[in-house]
């Protein structure tokens, strides 16, 4: 029997009402979402966090699986900010089984590797570069030269930061030419400060280092990007002071520092152990403990695990310096354990250097020799691997103490 047009009628302005509520939703969610990046670029993380998440509810009331998904993507990037990574993580990992219900695989990329990023913050090399493999195959696949070449860098920062400088250097390389193409100063700028840093840190090249720290420079300044000129002036300065002028390696540091402002804990971190290092440079070892490094240690707990491994070896130093061997030798082996946690064996291999110092002084030769022996390998093995004889000499110079 046929229904009365009335029920006809009703059907279709509950339908109507249906849409019309949906979309007025939709609209509220894309205004939050607005508003959250508004916040975002004044570093309100908290403040974005809350708006992000009143779009996902909102994308999930109507059923847009892809917007809930991108809101996902905005609220582990702020956590990734705040240096909360766990909570990045499973921010990401909601968004990636979205984007795969869904099929569309540029975003599962993207998801992977900002999954990728979180896991190597918190030195797990070896699962970022799980992901990182995977999004980059992603990548290839859709034929996102942008997302490609950032995959590749990541990659290389994974490998760095494992030590491994010539396989860093290979993804470097990769990545810079298609940056330069695609006109991404942002990203070119971080290749070349990735590319200064390996020259500088594990090769000892500080004059290649240099012109590579400021061609990007002069890129972060073209775009304005407040921490990456602030990190950039860090590595700069840190150039200054391995060749002992540290009053313009201070200089340099306190400019980094007004740069750096309050809003990013890691990099203000960073900028104070440096400041610290130039105090014990003068031999003010307490100043540079007790205002420097004790407040980098602060913004570095449970934030940054190569940060506080860093600054927890240098405050070991410091003591060594002032004679209190076994303050030192705590700080030195609580680096040590850090160190080999998130696989950096060129730093494992100079914190065992200063503990065999110490052991030695303090009669324990067995001891003292046998951190020696197993930091050996490790510095051998990345100076053989150097290509190129200028650099192998190079580098075999900066570490020749060993």
């Amino acid at each position: 029997e046929p229904k009365p047009r009335s029920a006809f009628y009703r059907i279709n302005i509950a339908e109507q009402r249906d849409s019309l509520e949906a979309d007025v939703k939709r609209v509220n969610a894309e205004r939050s979402v607005t508003a959250g990046e508004a916040l975002r670029i004044q570093e309100s993380y908290k403040e974005a966090i809350a708006k992000y998440q009143e779009a996902y509810q909102l994308y999930q009331d109507v059923g847009d699986t892809a917007g809930a998904a991108l809101a996902l993507l905005d609220i582990g990037k702020a956590n990734y900010f705040l240096l909360d990574m766990h909570e990045a993580i499973a921010s990401y990992e909601k968004a990636l089984k979205l984007f795969e219900a869904d099929n569309i695989r540029l975003d599962q990329g993207v998801s992977l590797l900002y999954i990728g990023m979180a896991k190597l913050f918190l030195g797990l090399n070896n699962d970022a570069l799980s992901y990182y493999d995977r999004a980059l195959h992603l990548f290839n696949n859709e034929n996102d030269q942008r997302y490609y070449s950032f995959a590749l860098n990541e990659i290389g920062r994974a490998y760095y930061l494992q030590g491994d400088a010539n396989t860093a250097l290979n993804y470097y390389n990769q990545a810079l030419p298609i940056r330069q193409e695609l006109n991404d100063r942002k990203g070119e700028s971080f290749t070349l400060v990735s590319i200064g840093r390996v020259y500088s840190n594990v090769f000892g090249s500080d004059t290649l280092a240099r012109d590579y720290y400021q061609r990007a420079l002069a890129l972060q300044r073209e775009i304005g990007n407040r921490r990456l000129i602030a990190q950039t002036l860090g590595d700069i300065g840190r150039l200054s002071y391995r060749a002992g002028e540290y009053t313009a390696a201070l200089n340099t540091y306190t400019e980094a520092l007004r740069t750096a402002g309050d809003g990013d804990p890691s990099v203000r971190a960073e900028i104070l152990m440096y400041i610290g290092l130039v105090y014990s440079a003068w031999g003010r070892h307490r100043e540079a403990i007790d205002h420097y490094f004790n407040d980098a240690l602060r913004l570095q707990e449970d934030r940054d695990a190569r940060g506080f491994a860093r600054t927890r070896q240098q405050i070991g130093r410091s003591y060594a310096a002032l004679g209190e061997d076994d303050k030192a030798l705590e700080h030195l082996k609580a680096a040590l354990k850090l160190w080999q946690n998130v696989v950096h064996r060129t730093a494992e291999a100079e914190t065992r250097y200063h503990i065999a110092l110490i052991e030695s002084k303090k009669g324990h030769l067995a001891e003292a020799c046998e951190q020696i022996k197993t930091a050996l390998p490790a510095v051998e093995s990345l100076r053989s691997g150097i290509w190129n004889r200028a650099l192998r000499a190079n580098y075999f110079a900066s570490v020749q103490n060993y």
